[in-house]
């Protein structure tokens, strides 16, 4: 169920995939070269978190929200504080997830 993005080399890159069931996390690993990324649906509202298990109920906590029809922008840190995994469900069922990937800011 989670999506491997780690060996991606081309960008800006642009990646759709379908949710699970409703509040059900899926599991995006990231590439190293990613510096910036924008997550959300036109389907439906979205979770997103930095914590989680893959195909598990997302947490109530730790955890934000993107509305229908936008787009969430991550600048993702470098070193230790990289982000190297990223959690999204959807809300009320099994939405669209469309990511942008980028390699610089």
């Amino acid at each position: 169920m989670s999506l491997d993005l780690q060996l991606l080399e081309l960008y800006p890159s642009f990646k759709t995939f379908q949710a699970g069931s409703a509040g059900i996390a899926t599991k995006i690993l990231l590439p190293s070269s990613c510096k910036r990324l924008q997550v959300g649906s036109h389907s439906g509202a979205l979770w997103i978190s930095h914590t989680g298990e893959d195909g598990q109920m997302m947490s109530a906590i730790d955890r934000g929200f993107i509305p229908q029809n936008n787009l969430l922008t991550i600048n993702i840190g470098t070193g230790k504080e990289r982000l190297q995994n990223l959690y999204v469900a959807g809300q009320a069922g099994s939405e669209v997830v469309v990511i942008i990937l980028e390699e610089t800011i």
